[in-house]
């Protein structure tokens, strides 16, 4: 599987991060500290799900950091903190790995987005398929990559289930395709 480039993935990474800072200093989730020192510290799972989470409960947080440090951000720097806005946070289930991306259903109205992984193949990361995860989807450059930031069910799905879903995401596919950008 196709995983971003070095120098995309630490683009899009440096912006996250950045937003998730800002976040999380101006709501007093994480103590005072330097960029590095949040980076070195807060760089775990549960702290970023916490900061996560935050910005999607007050978006505005968004355009609050777009304003005090547009000066600071190039275009693409910009672009890529708006786009954080069009995410679509959901409970999926990936159902199969293409050679260019995963394939995640929502489990909220079965939209089928085509995912691409940032560091990591997904087969390294997430259980056998289908996998199910509460993640975030995110448009970036012309593709769509999850945050990185996810809760794994480890369930297995029994035979009935798995098959039920499957035949389920077939019809979708049919009806409405898969989605590569949003």
């Amino acid at each position: 599987m196709i995983i971003l480039e070095h120098a995309d993935y630490m683009e899009y990474f440096k912006n996250m991060m950045s937003l998730f800072y800002f976040a999380g200093v101006s709501e007093q989730k994480i103590p005072q500290m330097s960029f590095d020192q949040f980076l070195e510290r807060c760089s775990n799972m549960p702290t970023l799900q916490k900061l996560r989470n935050l910005i999607i409960r007050k978006p505005k947080l968004v355009s609050e950091f777009l304003t005090l440090n547009r000066h600071l951000l190039t275009s693409g720097d910009i672009k890529i903190i708006k786009d954080f806005a069009r995410r679509k946070t959901s409970i999926f289930v990936v159902v199969k790995y293409d050679e260019d991306y995963a394939v995640f259903v929502d489990t909220k109205g079965g939209a089928i987005y085509a995912v691409r992984a940032l560091t990591e193949p997904f087969s390294d990361i997430l259980p056998p398929l289908p996998a199910c995860i509460e993640a975030s989807l995110l448009p970036f450059r012309n593709t769509i990559v999850w945050d990185g930031i996810a809760s794994v069910n480890t369930s297995i799905f029994s035979p009935e289930s798995k098959a039920e879903l499957m035949e389920g995401y077939a019809e979708e596919m049919q009806k409405r395709g898969i989605i590569k950008y949003f």
